[in-house]
This record gives structure tokens, C-alpha cells and sequence, in this order.
């Protein structure tokens, strides 16, 4: 039964003249695209396709047949090759300057590129093209610098083990050497002439002198110096110097200031004495050779290192003997106020019984102090207000 067949067919309106329409199409005539069921259909060579999975990259087998490659892959974006890749003839990857290239490989072979030794790298040539190069060995090692600041004429030193710096302070233009700032010499500078340019200019007694910075430069100094009038000596540490001759000074043991005490072994003052501060005395005796002596106190302390003692003044010229004198002193065993006609200046403890006739005792009030008074001619006691004297 004859039915129409569906033929869609691109190309000239020629090569439709060549279609016969009765199922069988000559495949030497015809041109185009067919979609059908291909029933009736001669002439026609079949193209089998294996492995036809998503995205793969379809390649001929030799036998009239297609493989999709599962290492082959284009997912409309990335060509994708699983193995090892040829390229023959100029190869362009990217389409811009900025496009990256992923190469994943231990090993990239450049097989037109000469072998190298073991200071051979590799370079971009004037071409942009890798070749290969070689270097100072040194650079695998740790010898090389780096460099900064490298002016013309300025010198270089060391900012570390592997780093130099051009020193805009240390220069030299192959004749003179600039050096701005300090030199610090630990040796000899040899020269036919010194010039102190900076060093202001002096007089006949001007000298070259070390500031605290360690710059030298120029002082002046005493014009004695030049003559004979200087002092020699030979002094010792803590000790006060005092002149021993015109021209010469020397110290003693006798004489020493250790920055807020002077002592001396002793001491004379011609003219007034004035201590704004305590005076301690610590010797065996003490003399007062005045005419007058005032003292501002109104109380005088005396046994002061010592307790238990006898305590008192004597008056001294009286009783026949310039060493011995009437005495008012503190009988310390009877606890009571006592005058006694003669004792020894240098005496430390009354002798004198002050029950005895010829002296004269004070008794505090008997009824507060709990005191049993001395029944001796002159004694005086105090009782219950009262005063009495024995006679």
C-alpha cells in the first residue's frame, strides 16, 4: 500500500529533482539530512557507536564503527584527556593573558629543550619561549646577599648575614672617602695632615679634649698650666688633702670625709664654733674652759647611761682640794634628795652616811612615798602636808 514518506532534505533545489519517492533514495544522489524509520532505504552504509556515555568524545575504530572515549570527555566547557597527551604543530592554550594553565604531573617533558647540567634552569627568552640557562652555582647554597640602596659611590656593609646596604653615609667617588657621622678607630690613622674643619678655632690656651659623646673638641684651659705653678700629690681615696709645702698637697689618716661625715682625730677652733646639729661627744672627759657658760635648757639630764646610781653636782673648789667640792646629789639607796659637805670630783658613788651630823636629807611626803625619814640633825621630811626639820 503506498503512503507518503516523510523526506527532509537540505540543499539546492537541483538536488531535489534527484530524489525518487517510492522508499529507495540513491545514496549517490542525495544530499541533506533524512529523519525517518528508514524503511526501503538502500545504498546506506551503517555507523555503529560503543560506549556512547554522556559527554564522552566519539573516535573512529578503524572498522567503519565509533568508540565514546571514557579518557576523552568535553562537557560543552572543558576538554578533559585522562593519560598521556600529543600535541603536534604551534599550541595555543588560553585566550587571554590572564588565563590559567593546570598542568597535574610530577614530570613535564620539554623534549626540545637542550639537557642542562646541575646549574641549568629554565627561562623565558626574548621570544617568550622556555629555554634553558646557567646560573652561578652559589645559588643553592647560602653565600648570596642581598642587596639595598645601591646608589652610585656609596659603600656597603653587612645589615645581616646574607644582606648588604648601600651606606648613603659611607661613600667615595675613587679618590676621597666621605664619612658622615662618627669614626670610631681602634687603630692608628696615618696621615700627612689632620684637619678639624668643624672644630671651632682657639686661643694659645685652647686644647683638642673628648666630649661625653666621644667627639673631640676644643676647650680652654687654666693658663697656669703652661708655667710651674701646678700642684703635685699622691692621695688616697676618702682622705681630706690639705697642702704640705707652696706647690704640693697630700692626706692623712688623721683627716677623712666620706661624702657626710668629717672626722678627725682632733680638733682645734681658734674662733666661734656653730654645730646647726646634735654634738655627740664620746670621750672620757670633757672641759669647758670659758668664762660663762649658758645653756638654754631648763632641765639637765644627768646619768643618763646608767640606772640605779647615785646622781648629783658637785661644787667644786670648796672643802679644801681643787678635785673635790660640796655635792647635792640623789642618794639612790634612801630615794631621797641629799647634801653632803665633801666629795671627790671624779666620784661615781657617795661615800657619806646621810644619818650622820653635817648633812642634810630631804624626805618626800612619808604619807605618798611610804619613806621612814633619817632621824640626823638637819634632816627635812614632809608629813601630811607639813614640813619639820629634825634638830
Amino acid at each position: 500500500m503506498a503512503e507518503w514518506k516523510k523526506i527532509i532534505v537540505s540543499g539546492s533545489t537541483a538536488e531535489l529533482s534527484k530524489i525518487v519517492v517510492d522508499g529507495h533514495v540513491s545514496a549517490s544522489l542525495f544530499s541533506g539530512s533524512f529523519v525517518g524509520d528508514g524503511t526501503g532505504l538502500t545504498g546506506v552504509s551503517s555507523f555503529t557507536v560503543s560506549g556512547d556515555t554522556n559527554n564522552r568524545v566519539i573516535t573512529a575504530d578503524g572498522a567503519g564503527n565509533g568508540v565514546g572515549e571514557a579518557n576523552l570527555t568535553f562537557d560543552g566547557s572543558t576538554l578533559t584527556v585522562t593519560g598521556a597527551t600529543s600535541i603536534t604543530g604551534e599550541t595555543t592554550l588560553g585566550d587571554a593573558s590572564d588565563d590559567p594553565t593546570t598542568i597535574y604531573g610530577e614530570t613535564v617533558k620539554l623534549l626540545n629543550v637542550p639537557t642542562g647540567t646541575d646549574n641549568t634552569v629554565l627561562v623565558l627568552n626574548s621570544e617568550n619561549n622556555i629555554v634553558t640557562d646557567e646560573i652561578d652555582p652559589r645559588v643553592w647554597g647560602t653565600t648570596l646577599v642581598d642587596a639595598a640602596n645601591g646608589v652610585n659611590n656609596r659603600l656597603a656593609t653587612f645589615s645581616d648575614a646574607d644582606s648588604i646596604n648601600g651606606e648613603a653615609n659611607l661613600t667615595f667617588d675613587g679618590n676621597i672617602l666621605g664619612v658622615t657621622g662618627t669614626v670610631n678607630a681602634s687603630s692608628t690613622i696615618s696621615g700627612s695632615g689632620l684637619q678639624l674643619t668643624a672644630v671651632p678655632a682657639g686661643t694659645d690656651n685652647t686644647v683638642l679634649v673628648l666630649n661625653a659623646a666621644g667627639g673631640v673638641v676644643s676647650d680652654e684651659i687654666d693658663s697656669r698650666v703652661w708655667g710651674s705653678t701646678l700642684i703635685d700629690g699622691s692621695l688616697t681615696s676618702g682622705r681630706v688633702p690639705y697642702a704640705s709645702d707652696a706647690n704640693t698637697i697630700q692626706d692623712s689618716t688623721n683627716l677623712t670625709f666620706n661624702g657626710t661625715t668629717l672626722t678627725a682625730n682632733a680638733v682645734s677652733v681658734t674662733n666661734d664654733l656653730v654645730v646647726g646639729g646634735n654634738l655627740t661627744v664620746t670621750g672620757t672627759t670633757t672641759e669647758l674652759q670659758v668664762t660663762n657658760l649658758n645653756i638654754e635648757d631648763q632641765f639637765i639630764l644627768l646619768n643618763s647611761g646608767s640606772t640605779g646610781a647615785d646622781t648629783g653636782i658637785i661644787f667644786g673648789g670648796s672643802g679644801g682640794s681643787a678635785n673635790q667640792g660640796v655635792a647635792l646629789y640623789y642618794d639612790n639607796d634612801g630615794s631621797r634628795l641629799t647634801y653632803i659637805s665633801a666629795e671627790s670630783i671624779a666620784a661615781n658613788a657617795t661615800s657619806a652616811d646621810h644619818t650622820a651630823g653635817g648633812y642634810v636629807t630631804i624626805a618626800y611626803d612619808v604619807d605618798t612615798a611610804g619613806q621612814t625619814p633619817v632621824e640626823a640633825v638637819g634632816n627635812i621630811k614632809i608629813d601630811g602636808g607639813e614640813a619639820y626639820i629634825f634638830v
